[in-house]
């Protein structure tokens, strides 16, 4: 790519273009050789491609030679092309992984999940557990809502005769692509109940969002997901049947195993200790590895694969090519890992990075711990599917080992409260897409660059690590974002073993005159070899006034005061030598070894900082760490006062109500390599003095885990700096573009955007179809901007923001698409119903709807059309002559979106 510069004072920048010149003719060729300012450009055919400023263009305008123009605009269009980073780019962290972002907030409950099932354990109201009727009615109606997407696969028969059934969730759906597979199962003990429940949560959460987010959109795309909720049927069934007085019909039955009958009268066998490796092996063990006795919950059946739902789990694994698998159970919270008996079993060293790194990552929010059998549950396990997985009889051929483990969620009770139903479902949505990532291929980027950037033409440094299971070769872009002029070449890295890293750096050109303190913004985006895009959002500011610059190598007196509840002062703060991420030394909150139990040590910045004329301020260091997830923290605390102290949110900060977090911001878990953390303390703008320290606190370790006392935290290269520069961006970007669906049904727009002096004001337009925009007004006219959309139509509403300068320019942002549903009310009675069921539907929007009756099957049994108005509607649906059981009612729109589903029962 050739890129030309000519250089305005402060900030003002010429436009580039990019054009297609043919030079077949050599005269033409010359001219561009001889006329042109060439420094890069590109072949394409018989033709050259270059960027031109418009002096350049008016002077190749004039030569007469043929030229098509690529790209009108290069860096609106480069951030144009990369304007979703708004959405999703966010700094050193995986996919869906937010500073102090709360599951809860990131993952909306799916419409057709609504409130669950049913089954709400006595309450009247609150989310419900679906039984397995109901959750084989989720499935049905999941694939007809997204057919294109998703497909009901049938996996074999329980001991009973219940089917079991699973979910395919893929971009082609019906064919069987060469894409990395990962299986999720659930309910292999019946009284597991969240298994269940959390997994049709995932599956239809990830429908709905494959048109509305890029990111689940290119993970579907590139993977096929199959999930089977319900391995256990007939146990499950049994648990809210009323076959006994222990198990109400309310639900909250605590049946474990199966159903089949046993000689001597004895019933169940536990299926997850009927899997062929280390089956019947517990030797020395207690019985909770398994027993012989048919009484007891663990019993583990007269064989490996003896009962039906183990053998149609082995047969489904067998005919697929699986690479990464997780069984939820619960009650947790901890991911339990091979081996389920670690003193037969040796693991290798790349197994190891694996089972490491994953199950950190999808500890983030559910604030899962990760150990094998003994180290979380206290007790070897023997015949279990994880081992199974990832050392059995799972095929031949090019078939590899599958990395499966166990998901331990449920809030410390078999069926936890419906009160905790959601944010269960919502924590383990975010596991599972973590999981589905890492199944394929997956990277961790981390930028290697200071904080304060003093040059105006270098490169920045980054180096990138291959955290998923499908080697091969990945392209590294440098994408500018804000103040950055242009960006060197991609990058390309090969990698070919797990956890491997590359290191390498990309050059920058910042515009000529940039003033100190500016802020510079940029990208790192990682391009997978099936497509799939990471990206890193970077924050940096040029020669900033530093603060802070402590790089560990001095005497820990010189800057920082330690405190802590310990009765000696070993094993507190210190300097060490055993780690560092520049020089020799690092800062760790216990040098002698492991940290202690319920410790809360502090090292405090001896002086203040002068935030009185800033306009913007961060502080900036390395951290790597090993602790007790979400139990064992380290916080970031700013005081203007020495005596108030606030924590505050940083990179990888996560600040859940689980644990000891109590919903405030802390580092936790494992993150065993040395990663960036920056924190902005905009909040503090203005105070004469500021006081900062890091407080580690550890709890009692009362739970008894195997690493409830770790190595603790490293903290190397800490800086604060400063700028009083009021930052100035380069023409107007648009940097997030996002619309929500709210309670009222109205449509709530947001968006961010920097502005020139040149800006003029903000128009919302919306759309029925896409293509024929108007207006409905103007925005609020200074930041935060947003924008209510009072009445949004029925159906498809398309919005985009029109940005109006003030000679008459106009850009836009990408188009937004909300469905708002018709607001529509529905009376179904009787239910149960014999022979006519009557259906009374109303809305104030008018329009007509369809209705459809369909089986447990998805075939349907009857279809109306009914007009709508305020007054209500009666409509029969005639029931006479059908089969009892359960049908569903399903309710659309023209456009076959979804208004409303009634369960309806005939008898």
């Amino acid at each position: 790519m050739l890129l030309l510069f000519s250089f305005r004072p402060a900030f003002a920048q010429d436009k580039y273009s990019k054009v297609r010149i043919p030079v077949k003719d050599p005269a033409a060729r010359a001219f561009v050789f001889n006329n042109l300012e060439l420094d890069h450009y590109q072949t394409v055919g018989e033709a050259l491609e270059v960027v031109v400023d418009q002096d350049e263009l008016a002077v190749l305008r004039a030569s007469g030679y043929a030229y098509t123009v690529v790209v009108d605009d290069v860096v609106q269009y480069t951030t144009e092309l990369n304007r979703r980073l708004g959405d999703g780019g966010e700094a050193n962290r995986a996919n869906f992984q937010y500073t102090c972002g709360k599951a809860s907030s990131i993952f909306n409950v799916p419409a057709l999940f609504g409130t669950g099932g049913s089954l709400r354990l006595g309450a009247t109201s609150g989310y419900g557990y679906f039984t397995y009727n109901e959750m084989v009615a989720e499935m049905q109606a999941l694939v007809a809502a997204y057919p294109t997407i998703a497909s009901l696969q049938t996996i074999g028969t329980s001991e009973q005769g219940r089917v079991i059934y699973g979910i395919k969730i893929s971009d082609n759906v019906a064919l069987d692509e060469s894409e990395p597979e990962v299986l999720y199962t659930a309910l292999q003990h019946a009284r597991e109940a969240i298994g269940g429940t959390s997994m049709i949560f995932f599956m239809e959460w990830v429908c709905e969002n494959y048109s509305r987010d890029f990111k689940v959109q290119e993970l579907v795309n590139n993977r096929e997901i199959f999930i089977i909720p319900c391995v256990n049927p007939d146990g499950y069934a049994y648990n809210y049947s009323g076959a006994s007085a222990s198990y109400p019909t309310t639900g909250g039955g605590l049946w474990r195993k199966n159903r089949r009958t046993l000689p001597g009268g004895n019933i169940g066998v536990d299926l997850n200790r009927n899997y062929s490796v280390d089956w019947g092996n517990c030797a020395g063990a207690s019985t909770s590895c398994g027993t012989t006795n048919t009484s007891q919950d663990t019993y583990f059946g007269p064989s490996a694969f003896s009962e039906k739902e183990t053998q149609a789990i082995r047969a489904f694994v067998q005919g697929r090519r699986f690479v990464a698998a997780i069984d939820q159970h619960c009650t947790g919270p901890y991911y339990s890992l091979p081996f389920g008996r670690p003193s037969l079993h040796t693991m290798s060293t790349l197994d190891k990075y694996f089972y490491s790194a994953v199950p950190a990552l999808m500890g983030f929010y559910n604030c899962h711990l990760a150990g094998n059998s003994p180290e979380t549950v206290n007790y070897e396990v023997a015949g279990g599917i994880k081992d199974w997985l990832l050392m059995g009889d799972i095929g031949t051929g090019t078939k590899g080992k599958i990395y499966g483990m166990t998901g331990e969620a449920g809030g410390g009770s078999f069926w936890a409260p419906i009160s905790q139903i959601r944010q269960l479902c919502q924590e383990n949505t975010f596991q599972n897409l973590q999981l589905a990532y890492a199944a394929g291929a997956y990277y961790n980027i981390e930028d290697q660059s200071d904080i304060a950037a003093t040059r105006l033409n270098g490169k920045f440094a980054y180096e990138v690590r291959n955290i998923g299971l499908s080697n091969g070769t990945a392209t590294v872009s440098l994408v500018p974002i804000e103040n950055i002029l242009s960006a060197g070449a991609a990058k390309t890295h090969t990698f070919t073993t797990y956890y491997q890293t590359a290191t390498d750096s990309i050059a920058y050109v910042l515009p000529e005159g940039m003033q100190n303190g500016i802020r510079i913004r940029y990208a790192w985006k990682i391009t997978a070899p099936d497509g799939l895009t990471m990206y890193d959002t970077v924050e940096k500011i040029y020669n900033p006034v530093t603060l802070l610059s402590e790089d560990m190598e001095g005497n820990l007196s010189t800057n920082w005061t330690t405190a802590s509840n310990l009765t000696t002062t070993a094993g507190n703060w210190g300097f060490v030598t055993t780690t560092a991420f520049g020089g020799t030394k690092s800062l760790a909150e216990s040098p002698g070894g492991n940290y202690t139990t319920s410790t809360t040590r502090t090292i405090t910045y001896k002086n203040t900082f002068n935030l009185s004329d800033a306009a913007k301020a961060y502080l900036s260091f390395w951290v790597k760490h090993r602790t007790e997830n979400c139990r064992d923290k380290l916080q970031v605390q700013f005081s203007t006062n020495g005596t108030t102290w606030t924590p505050y949110c940083g990179t990888h900060t996560v600040s859940e109500n689980s644990g000891q977090l109590a919903g405030q911001p802390a580092l936790t878990g494992i993150r065993d390599q040395w990663s960036r953390e920056l924190f902005d303390m905009t909040a503090l703008i203005g105070q004469p003095a500021v006081y900062m320290r890091f407080q580690f606190t550890s709890d009692n370790d009362a739970d008894g885990f195997a690493y409830e006392l770790d190595d603790g935290f490293y903290i190397d290269n800490v800086k604060v700096v400063k700028t009083t520069q009021t930052f100035n961006v380069l023409p107007v970007r648009f940097l997030r573009f996002t619309g929500s669906l709210q309670p009222n049904g109205t449509v709530r727009l947001d968006w961010e955007a920097y502005t020139d002096a040149q800006h003029s004001h903000f128009e919302i337009e919306r759309s029925a179809n896409g293509q024929q925009f108007e207006s409905l007004g103007r925005s609020v006219p200074q930041p935060p901007y947003h924008f209510v959309d009072a009445r949004p139509f029925a159906g498809n509403n398309y919005y985009r923001i029109r940005q109006v300068d003030r000679d008459g320019k106009v850009t836009y942002t990408q188009v937004v698409l909300i469905n708002v549903a018709r607001q529509l009310q529905l009376r179904v009675f009787p239910n149960p119903a014999t022979d006519v069921l009557q259906v009374r539907l109303s809305s104030g929007q008018g329009g007509t709807v369809r209705l459809a009756l369909a089986n447990l099957q998805g075939q349907p049994v009857w279809t109306g059309v009914q007009g709508l108005s305020a007054t209500e509607r009666l409509l029969e649906v005639p029931l006479q002559g059908r089969a009892a059981g359960t049908y569903i009612l399903r309710i659309t729109d023209n456009n076959g979106t979804i208004l409303a589903t009634q369960r309806v029962v005939k008898l």
